[in-house]
């Protein structure tokens, strides 16, 4: 079977190549060589060229001593939880708040990590005080938690233990990584009401503190009020977001197809569109409008005003 073979270097960490290649017939980049070198110590990791590389054997996965994975982010309350039922219905396996064997994982708690490969011992420590199921390197692609809000955990999963030939840690480099952005007077009135799935307080108040708490390792102090908290989160979180990213979409108005091929596939249409699939939104009685006059009165001028400057870059009218 004929390959096109190619070289990509990742501007961001000199010391990795990806050389891939794409069979006819295969919908996703199969990467052929990865070669890596950390403190001095290199790693390759060779794959079979006839294999997608969302489609190998998942008790393979973990057995590598790196390994590509293609990542969704973005600001929380963004838009995850659709991007993931999405992908999942259109037949490409994705993960939500998670990494699991050949799928895309999605999830605003990978954002601090696309600067450069990362272990899976660094990846997981941050998310071990947050809940069990965001300390997730999964053995498996669960699609249902997809499907879940941070607060219903479904059955606990066991911790990340060796199989027979598993290496002791692994290298994990997020890539493309595409950012999703939503727009900011939704996306802070639905932070400032629950930083958690539906954006409900009363169902989700653990997880909103425990998210605040996470998110202000990786950015500056967010501010004192839950509005200025909102605020700044949105406009720091997005810049990290996209601070590596290889594509930016808003959720609003995602062509499906696009975005689809920027995850690597050759798919030429889709036969679901994304917005017919949206989840994760606030119930209709908790929602409340915000204008623009009203940020600038609760956070003041000078950071709505970036925060529109940020929006019209994004595509976003202001008026």
């Amino acid at each position: 079977m004929p390959i096109r073979l190619s070289a990509a270097p990742q501007p961001d960490f000199p010391d990795l190549l990806v050389i891939f290649g794409r069979a006819a017939n295969m919908p996703f980049p199969t990467f052929v060589m990865l070669s890596l070198i950390v403190g001095g110590v290199s790693f390759k990791l060779a794959i079979d060229p006839e294999e997608s590389l969302l489609a190998r054997s998942d008790n393979m996965f973990w057995t590598q001593n790196a390994v590509i994975v293609p990542l969704v982010t973005g600001a929380g309350r963004g838009g995850t939880h659709s991007v993931a039922r999405f992908l999942n219905q259109v037949g490409i396996k994705a993960q939500h708040e998670g990494i699991a064997p050949n799928a895309v994982s999605v999830s605003w708690l990978y954002a601090p990590f696309g600067d450069k490969p990362h272990s899976k011992h660094d990846l997981s420590t941050p998310f071990s005080n947050i809940q069990i199921r965001r300390n997730a390197l999964l053995k498996e692609w669960l699609p249902h938690l997809s499907e879940a809000s941070e607060e219903v955990d479904p059955e606990p999963f066991s911790p990340f233990t060796l199989r027979q030939n598993e290496t002791e840690d692994v290298m994990i480099k997020f890539y493309p990584i595409l950012h999703i952005v939503r727009n900011p007077l939704e996306a802070i009135a639905s932070l400032e009401r629950c930083f958690c799935g539906r954006g409900d307080i009363k169902l989700g108040s653990s997880a909103d503190h425990l998210s605040w708490e996470f998110a202000e390792q990786f950015v500056e102090p967010l501010g004192a009020t839950r509005m200025q908290k909102a605020a700044n989160y949105w406009l720091r979180w997005n810049e990290l977001s996209g601070r590596h990213a290889t594509h930016t979409f808003r959720v609003e108005d995602i062509d499906a197809a696009q975005f689809v091929r920027a995850l690597g596939s050759e798919q030429t249409t889709v036969a679901r569109e994304f917005q017919s699939v949206r989840s994760g939104e606030s119930p209709a009685e908790l929602k409340r409008g915000l204008t623009w006059a009203q940020l600038r009165d609760a956070v003041g001028a000078n950071l709505t005003d970036e925060i529109m400057q940020q929006a019209v870059l994004f595509g976003y009218k202001v008026d």
